[in-house]
């Protein structure tokens, strides 16, 4: 692998990023220091890929009328809201396009808690984010704020702090 950029500052420091990971040389002790790679959730799942998008993993339930296979890296029903979940939001949103804030919050605690079921596969994406993979999060909800990617991407980045 050839290095792609050079830094130097001083004649104490320099900086070698090769890959996703930065070498640093401070006074000719080698340091190592690791890139993270974003997780994106800002994304619509029926927007079409970009290379900035990185691994396009569909968190849903269902599988988005009219989406085809080519758009996603992988689909992960089982990080998404269980079917019961989702019908209980829908109950308490009263028609309204969003939930107010008490049944977000209220909803958000019972998704954290379906997600212990998942640590496996939120301990592998937290592995794959560390070792600088960029991963987008995908869904159909338009409000990212209001989406269970957000809580999700907490879920992966919390995850190494236990």
């Amino acid at each position: 692998m050839r290095f792609l950029t050079t830094i130097f500052v001083g004649d104490s420091l320099s900086c070698v990023r090769r890959g996703f990971y930065l070498k640093v040389y401070f006074c000719n002790q080698l340091q190592r220091v690791t890139l993270k790679m974003p997780i994106l959730i800002d994304k619509h799942c029926r927007l079409h890929p970009s290379p900035q998008d990185g691994t396009r993993l569909l968190v849903m339930r269902y599988w988005p009328r009219g989406a085809t296979k080519d758009r996603f890296d992988m689909w992960l029903p089982n990080l998404a809201p269980s079917p019961g979940l989702l019908k209980w939001l829908m109950d308490r949103s009263e028609g309204q396009k969003w939930a107010p804030d008490d049944v977000w919050e209220h909803w958000s605690m019972l998704y954290r808690r379906e997600m212990k079921l998942q640590k496996d596969a939120i301990l592998d994406l937290r592995r794959r984010h560390e070792e600088g993979e960029t991963i987008t999060l995908l869904c159909s909800c338009h409000d990212k704020s209001r989406c269970h990617r957000s809580l999700l991407r907490g879920l992966i980045i919390e995850s190494g702090c236990s």
